[in-house]
């Protein structure tokens, strides 16, 4: 009776793991991440379904208005943990290239680190576009949201993008 009873908790504890695990897979569908009415409540248009923008590609996703309406758009990214990582290696790359070079334009590279969001992140800015890049885990992604908003206002969206998006990977 004893070793039944254990044996069946055995069971139901890899049952539970193997749930576990298959759930953690990460996402590969990057339209799958946000919705069109999470878009619209922070860019202040309304948009249409999210569009993959890569061909053959689930990756990455963009949703923006059918309409010009500003120039206005949210666009997510999946990509590995590893992808994250390099990506950062080459930004501090570049900075140290940069300052070395004393290469005015090429400094408005910048990566500036974010806390209380996924195990990582930071804002990555080219003088242009910021973009926020987060990981979790091995999944990682970024947001970069397009439009005339002032860069603190830019960056507050990305996060509030991202954190809609942390519970789904």
């Amino acid at each position: 009776m004893r070793s039944s009873r254990t044996r069946n908790t055995l069971i139901a504890a890899l049952f539970a793991l193997a749930a576990a695990i298959a759930n953690a897979a990460p996402p590969d569908d990057g339209c799958a991440l946000l919705t069109p009415a999470q878009a619209n409540a922070v860019l202040g248009v309304a948009v249409g379904p999210g569009v993959h923008t890569i061909p053959n590609s689930t990756k990455s996703c963009t949703w923006a208005p059918a309409s010009a309406a500003g120039g206005k758009s949210v666009s997510v990214r999946l990509k590995t943990a590893d992808a994250f990582n390099q990506a950062r290696k080459l930004i501090e790359q570049a900075r140290a290239l940069a300052k070395a070079e004393k290469d005015e334009d090429a400094m408005q590279l910048s990566m500036t680190p974010v806390t209380d969001i996924g195990a990582d992140a930071y804002y990555s800015t080219d003088g242009a576009h910021t973009t926020l890049n987060v990981r979790k885990g091995t999944a990682a992604f970024e947001i970069t949201v397009l439009g005339d908003f002032p860069n603190d206002e830019l960056k507050a969206i990305e996060k509030t993008l991202a954190l809609q998006v942390l519970p789904k990977l």
